[in-house]
């Protein structure tokens, strides 16, 4: 495994936590909902044998460029719905979402993970190599809820260490799924509620 690029953390967290849109907060946070108790339960109930279906992204990028009557913003929600949303990836951006929200919040300085990285990374990287997706994610929780930890700055650089270090073991890009998690609350945001059963019929015609 690679070691992550940290240079534009800080960045990725303001853009997260400033971002605006009028609409339900489960948009940026799927179905997480910001609340990292009830996701840990979630978690749990996913691994119980039941496999997620993964991000079809050459689907998703080859219908984005496809005609359409609908505005370039109704078009993305329609294809990330489609073809990103509550799969796995899209559920490890939300979790990464979360932490940078928090960060944010806290106005918690991310640019000295680098500093966690190198104190964290051989550890951490030798346990999530033997465990199962649900198993890593559960794993970045236990870090996130350790009690041991003092800080939540520890809480949280740790937590993201985890989430980059599973989404580079399951060849995972967590940057770009971020990126359109992001699109996509911005996107919804701004639309007029869709016909019922429109995902659907776009579905079937693709």
């Amino acid at each position: 495994m690679q070691m992550i690029d940290t240079a534009h953390l800080n960045a990725l967290r303001d853009r997260i936590y400033n971002i605006r849109f009028a609409g339900n907060w489960k948009l940026l946070f799927g179905s997480i909902g910001y609340n990292l108790y009830i996701a840990r339960q979630l978690i749990k109930v996913w691994g119980r044998g039941n496999e997620m279906l993964h991000t079809d992204k050459s689907g998703f990028t080859k219908a984005l460029l496809m005609d359409h009557a609908l505005s370039d913003e109704e078009w993305f929600a329609v294809q990330f719905s489609n073809y990103v949303k509550d799969t796995r990836e899209d559920m490890l951006a939300c979790m990464a979402i979360c932490f940078f929200h928090w960060a944010g919040r806290k106005q918690l300085d991310l640019s000295g993970i680098s500093k966690s990285l190198r104190k964290d990374y051989s550890l951490a990287k030798d346990f999530i190599g033997k465990l199962s997706f649900n198993e890593d994610i559960n794993f970045a929780f236990s870090v996130f809820f350790n009690r041991k930890v003092s800080s939540l700055q520890e809480k949280v650089e740790s937590s993201l260490i985890c989430l980059f270090l599973l989404a580079e073991k399951h060849n995972i890009d967590l940057l770009w799924h971020i990126d359109k998690r992001l699109e996509y609350a911005e996107c919804k945001g701004t639309l007029r509620k869709l016909p019922v059963n429109f995902n659907t019929r776009c579905r079937n015609r693709l």
